[in-house]
């Protein structure tokens, strides 16, 4: 009787407790947020492949933010990083952002415009870059952005597609065809329209805004609208509207009350044809192409600055496209090929703002400011995260005083120490390198990694690598070498000047299994 009833509550424990002991290990918020980003994938990609390869994304970056797969000693290693991080006022990694935290500014079924929030509300680190924000536009096939003008300076690359850009200033219209690898420059104020000229593919542009009005802060302003979206002439009195353009009240309210379909359109056929050839109605003046100043500059135009086996970089700046010498701006293209690495580097001036466009990138940097650990999860969105935001920057004033007391302190006594920030990024995934912050790019195995750079503060920055036959670390004298490494100067020599290639070299995995292939060779 007795065994009988242990049997029975065993059973009830086994069939009644466990299935509570797996839900409790279950986070309904990241399973919400996986199911979001999946739904996302299905909407905003229309090839079969790309959407699986997007869910299958999602899939990792919240099994990540579970912790699977991460072993014990890296853990703990994290757990200190995390400690020391949170004595000097700043914890996790700030300089990653997931595709997921860009919010939709303007959405239709035709395309929309996302973009990442301020940098300066994920940390007061980015203090040096918050009049900048990155926008991501994709269009559908033949679909149209009404004309409109941002408060904001715009530096355009083209990722993907073909399309037509008009630019309205003064008495004068510009109309430019872009291509992949084109930058342009739209400064603020200019009424702007947009036409993916391609019936089949998508249109990629990815794009820096430089704020203006209110640090990082823009607004879009619509005028040749009606209602939807609605046109900043209807925020102005009749009177004022009949008296500035000599027409009555009823033919002014046929114009500006008509319904439309939003900001971004597919057009008719025939619409199709003026807007991607160019038609009449607005004249051009003065008539002719633009000047050769505000043509957009194709980035694969010139021959790369470095070029190997493992990769290739290409570099725009002001003295090749001088509308970026307003902005302070260069861009940079990096092709780096699958399982290659480009090895630690850093800049002087420039914060470098990496934009992942195709493949898979796993970045490091040293960085003495913040700790090493998990990576933060999730987007910014609510009213909750934003307190949270709040809370984390008065966190890091309370104890801004503390760190600078800290760093006045070093080199009398107090130890030096660099946190290692290590990153894995998708496509549209996102990363900031601050100046002098040694940073290294790691390419995945499975296939090529394709990522644009917007560089801010670029004027008379200079690019330091770490190694290779162009390291600076080469050219320290050899006592100054055997005194700083501490070991006799031909040692350190043999090590720094091992690696033949320069920028861009044989990746870890590979490099490994060539080393195991010469040891079984010898053997």
């Amino acid at each position: 009787m007795a065994s009988s009833w242990i049997l029975t509550a065993l059973l009830f424990l086994f069939v009644v407790v466990s299935p509570l002991l797996a839900l409790s290990k279950r986070d309904p918020e990241r399973e919400r947020q996986e199911r979001q980003c999946k739904s996302e994938c299905e909407r905003s990609r229309e090839r079969e492949r790309e959407v699986r390869q997007c869910k299958q994304e999602c899939e990792e970056r919240y099994r990540r933010q579970k912790g699977q797969g991460r072993n014990i000693e890296e853990r703990e290693r994290e757990s200190e990083s995390e400690s020391e991080g949170r004595r000097r006022g700043v914890t996790g990694n700030p300089y990653a952002f997931e595709r997921d935290r860009f919010v939709r500014d303007i959405s239709t079924e035709h395309g929309s415009f996302r973009t990442l929030p301020p940098f300066t509300e994920r940390s007061e680190l980015f203090r040096g870059i918050e009049n900048n924000r990155i926008c991501i536009m994709e269009l559908k096939p033949n679909a149209f952005v009404l004309p409109h003008h941002k408060d904001a300076d715009i530096i355009y690359y083209v990722a993907n597609g073909d399309a037509r850009l008009v630019t309205i200033g003064e008495e004068r219209q510009d109309s430019h065809n872009l291509k992949k690898g084109d930058t342009a420059t739209i400064p603020a104020g200019k009424t702007t329209y947009i036409i993916n000229k391609d019936s089949q593919r998508e249109l990629k542009i990815v794009a820096l805004l430089q704020t203006i009005s209110t640090p990082g802060q823009y607004e879009i302003f619509f005028g040749a609208t009606g209602q939807n979206p609605p046109s900043y002439l209807r925020a102005f009195s009749d009177e004022i509207l009949e008296a500035s353009f000599n027409v009555d009240r009823s033919r002014l309210s046929r114009l500006l009350e008509q319904k439309g379909q939003g900001p971004i359109v597919r057009p008719s056929s025939e619409q199709l044809q003026g807007l991607i050839h160019g038609g009449s109605g607005g004249g051009k003046w003065p008539f002719g192409e633009s000047e050769e100043s505000e043509r957009p500059f194709n980035l694969f135009s010139r021959r790369p600055r470095i070029s190997n086996d493992h990769g290739e970089l290409y570099e725009l700046d002001e003295t090749e496209y001088s509308p970026l010498r307003e902005f302070d701006i260069a861009i940079s293209f990096a092709n780096i090929s699958r399982g290659s690495l480009e090895v630690p580097f850093y800049n002087s001036r420039a914060t470098e703002i990496y934009v992942i466009l195709e493949g898979r990138a796993r970045i490091e940097m040293a960085c003495p400011h913040v700790s090493g650990g998990r990576e933060q999860e999730g987007s910014r969105r609510g009213q909750g995260e934003q307190e949270g935001s709040r809370r984390g920057q008065r966190e890091q004033e309370g104890s801004r005083r503390e760190q600078e007391q800290e760093e006045r302190g070093k080199g009398q006594g107090q130890e030096i120490k660099y946190h290692k920030i290590r990153s894995d990024l998708n496509p549209e995934d996102l990363f900031v390198a601050p100046p002098s912050h040694p940073i290294a790019i790691r390419a995945s195995q499975e296939e090529n990694l394709q990522i644009i750079c917007f560089e801010i503060n670029a004027r008379r920055n200079r690019k330091y690598f770490l190694a290779g036959k162009n390291s600076i670390l080469n050219q320290i004298e050899r006592a100054a070498k055997e005194v700083s490494f501490n070991v006799p100067s031909r040692e350190a020599e043999e090590v720094l000047r091992a690696q033949s290639d320069s920028v861009f070299v044989v990746g870890p995995r590979q490099q490994r299994e060539g080393r195991e292939g010469e040891g079984r060779a010898v053997a």
